[in-house]
């Protein structure tokens, strides 16, 4: 999907388990005007794993691309 139609899915107000989700970065490698990044972000129904590349423009950092696993998780 193009940058434009990720961003319209995100409406601008916190998800409404925003207080149960946990953020972290799990790598951040750093060559020159290049980076990695791998971030997790946990959630109560699913895990994502994003893993970026950023490339240093004018200053400053840019994410160039992004994939993604989502980890679904089993109802308790």
């Amino acid at each position: 999907m193009s940058a434009e139609e990720f961003a319209a899915i995100f409406k601008g107000t916190p998800a409404p388990d925003e207080a149960k989700r946990k953020r972290s970065f799990e790598i951040l490698d750093v060559a020159g005007n290049a980076a990695i990044a791998k971030v997790s972000l946990d959630c109560p129904a699913v895990k994502y794993t994003d893993y970026m590349t950023l490339l240093k423009v004018d200053g400053e950092w840019k994410i160039i691309n992004k994939s993604f696993h989502a980890e679904m998780k089993e109802k308790k």
